[in-house]
Order: C-alpha cells, then sequence, then structure tokens
C-alpha cells in the first residue's frame, strides 16, 4: 500500500509530537509518548496516552478506588 497521507498531515502528525514530547519529557508518562518519537507521530503518542489515562484498564482502577472510599467513609 502507497503511502496516502497528505503532507499537511504528516507535518501536523509532527508538530503535535514535538508538543507532546516537551510536555511530558520530564514525567512518567513520557513511557507512553516516547515510542512514537523516532516515527515522529505525535497521533501515535496521542492514542498511547489517552489509552493510558481514560482508557478502560484506567476506569476500572477509579472505580475500585472510589468503592473503597465510600465502604471506610461508611
Amino acid at each position: 500500500m502507497a503511502n496516502t497521507f497528505t503532507q499537511t498531515y504528516l507535518d501536523d502528525r509532527s508538530k503535535v509530537q514535538e508538543l507532546l514530547s516537551a510536555l511530558t519529557r520530564d514525567l512518567e508518562c513520557w513511557s507512553y509518548v516516547m515510542p512514537a518519537q523516532k516515527t515522529r507521530d505525535g497521533r501515535n503518542s496521542f492514542l498511547n496516552l489517552k489509552l493510558h489515562y481514560i482508557g478502560v484498564n484506567n476506569i476500572d482502577n477509579m472505580d475500585a478506588t472510589a468503592e473503597r472510599k465510600l465502604q471506610t467513609n461508611s
């Protein structure tokens, strides 16, 4: 399959990677941005961050934490 991405998309994707890298480089979440650094794929970095922070596993963790707090406060 030939590369079907427009130059605008590729430029924007690189810019998003640049911004996310600058924002997260010194934080724990850098490990979710770093894998896309070589390809400068900001879309992939964004999706990795989204999955980590508001994905199914995190929602389950937040739910369990809230339930524990409710049980100890009752």
